[in-house]
This record gives C-alpha cells, sequence and structure tokens, in this order.
C-alpha cells in the first residue's frame, strides 16, 4: 500500500469503472483511488471485482459477462471498481458509470511485460510466434505483444489471429474511449499529473504520490533485439496510433480544470510500479545555453542605450 492517510470517503453520483490495461499503471491506481478516498467493490482483487472484472477471461474460459443492471448490483455503495480483461458488450454502462484508464506508451508496456513474465516465454518465441500465425501457439501471451490495447478495448477480437488488427479496429477503439470520461497517458502524468488527480475530486494529498518518486520494484534486464524492435512498431501500428489520438481527450479530462488553490501543482517526477524518472532535457539546455542567453541579453541592453537597435 502507498504511504497515505486515506482521505475522507468520496461520493458520486456514479461510481468509476476503471479499465486496466496490464503493465499499464492498473495496480497504482487502484492504489491512488483507495489513498483518494474512494470506497472499492468486493470482493476485488488489485480493485477488480471478483470473479468477474480480474484477467483475461481466455479462449477456453467461459465469460462471466454481467449486465448492467446486475453490475449495478453488485458494485451497490462502491465508488470505485476496476476491469483487468477485455472489455465485453456488456460492459458498456455509460448511463449507470462513469469509466477512466491510463494509456502506456506501446513499446514501454511491452517491455514491461517481458521483464514481468520472465518465465512464460522468451522475447525469440514472442516474435516467432508473432511473425507464424498459423504455428500453434504456446498460451495466448502473443496477444499482449500485438495491439493489446485494442485486443483489450474492443469487444471480441482479442483472439484474432496475430497480425490482423488494423483501420476498422483502431476505429472501433476509439469510439469506445469517446465515451470515457477519464483518459489519461501515462507518460504525460510528469507534465499534469496534479490536473488528473484534480480531475478525480481526489485531495492534494495524492498529487505528492503521483509527483514524488516513492518505490523502484524492477529493473529491466530482457528487451527485443533492434530489428525486432522495429518490427514491433510496425506490427503495432494502430496502437501506437490509439495512444497519439488519445492525447485530444486527456485534454478534455481537464477542461474547466486549474491548478489554483491546489497543492501539488509542481509535477517533476512520477512514480509507477517501475522505475520512472522525468527527463530533465529542459533543465540541462537550461544550463548549457546560459552564456549565450546572457550574451544576447547584454547585447539588446547595449543597443537599447545607445539606440542603434
Amino acid at each position: 500500500m502507498l504511504p497515505c492517510e486515506k482521505a475522507a470517503k468520496i461520493r458520486r453520483e456514479k461510481p468509476i469503472q476503471w479499465v486496466h490495461v496490464h503493465k499499464s499503471s492498473g495496480w497504482l491506481m487502484c492504489q491512488l483511488a483507495q489513498c483518494g478516498g474512494e470506497t472499492v467493490v468486493t470482493p476485488n482483487k488489485v480493485c477488480n471485482l471478483q470473479p468477474y472484472d480480474d484477467n483475461l477471461s481466455g479462449r477456453n474460459k467461459p465469460h462471466k459477462a454481467l449486465n448492467c443492471q446486475t453490475r449495478v448490483m453488485l458494485v451497490g455503495n462502491a465508488t470505485w471498481g476496476a476491469i483487468e480483461r477485455e472489455l465485453y458488450a456488456t460492459d458498456g454502462c455509460y448511463t449507470e458509470f462513469e469509466y477512466g484508464i491510463v494509456l502506456r506508451e506501446p513499446l514501454a508496456r511491452m517491455i514491461s511485460m517481458l521483464n514481468a513474465h520472465h518465465d512464460e516465454i522468451t522475447p525469440d518465441q514472442i516474435i516467432s510466434e508473432l511473425r507464424n500465425p498459423t504455428v500453434i501457439k504456446i498460451s495466448d501471451y502473443w496477444t499482449k505483444f500485438d495491439n493489446f490495447l485494442l485486443r483489450t478495448l474492443v469487444p471480441g477480437v482479442m483472439y484474432l489471429p496475430p497480425g490482423t488488427i488494423g483501420g476498422a479496429h483502431l476505429a472501433a477503439a476509439k469510439d469506445v474511449l469517446k465515451n470515457f470520461t477519464y483518459v489519461q497517458r501515462l507518460e504525460d502524468l510528469p507534465r499534469n499529473g496534479a490536473l488528473f488527480v484534480k480531475s478525480l475530486g481526489w485531495p492534494s494529498s495524492v498529487a505528492h504520490l503521483v509527483t514524488t518518486k516513492v518505490h523502484v520494484t524492477q529493473q529491466h534486464d530482457r528487451y527485443f533485439r533492434t530489428e525486432d524492435e522495429a518490427w514491433l512498431r510496425r506490427l503495432n501500428a494502430p496502437e501506437f496510433a490509439l495512444y497519439e489520438w488519445a492525447a485530444t481527450l486527456q485534454a478534455g479530462t481537464f477542461e474547466g480544470n486549474s491548478l489554483t488553490n491546489f497543492e501539488g501543482n509542481s509535477v517533476t517526477k512520477f512514480w509507477d510500479n517501475h522505475a520512472f524518472s522525468v527527463n530533465h532535457a529542459f533543465h540541462s539546455s537550461l544550463i548549457v545555453n546560459l552564456p549565450v542567453w546572457l550574451a544576447a541579453a547584454m547585447i539588446v541592453g547595449w543597443c537599447r542605450r545607445c539606440r542603434v537597435c
């Protein structure tokens, strides 16, 4: 559990259903929700309502789909729940619930996945399975490296063969996300984390958890070869396109919000369940170019005094 003093309980007109894309900080969001005063559904595992919303169903596992009326009944007085599996058509209860999601840069998500499951499959096996769609698969693990975000969001496409996710699925995924109230890209949290927290109605103390590097639990030691990484980028072009497009929805999440009278608005670092730190390129540029800027300022001042400029 994150080190926090739990806030006063939040009351919501509509409970939130958070779509937890695997290796996209779903565990972090569950912890932040509890720190922010949310009442989490029970029984749950990492905020996922059990036994309905936890992990992928699997092709040979029965789907435990809920209609909206049953979901409302099971959620009860809770304000927060998560869905960590592919969405079903019955999950679109937009009248009864608000929906949210964190999207992670696709290749970063894949590298995190690769290192989180050392014993399941090797990088070479993943590439081999993706390049040879007709080969019998060791498991369904390959789906996490072939437009997994789209496979999660669009009902009925999780187990389509490798290489078959395309423009139609991208359009369908966009239609799903247009119904979401909260859309946030993980890599943007260092810049807008405080606004993100405020948009959810959480106190400023939660923003400090987002903007402070608290813990490091995993160092990556497995990567794809350069040529395989380039190939994965091409294969996952629809997911990269969705990730870029989501920035427009993210901006809408913060519309009407400002950081006035809100603490924690100096967003410099973000912690997730892996090592993450902000790129300080701007600060480095400031130091390196300081002599140039000072010289320019002196010239402008001289020009003004002499009325040359």
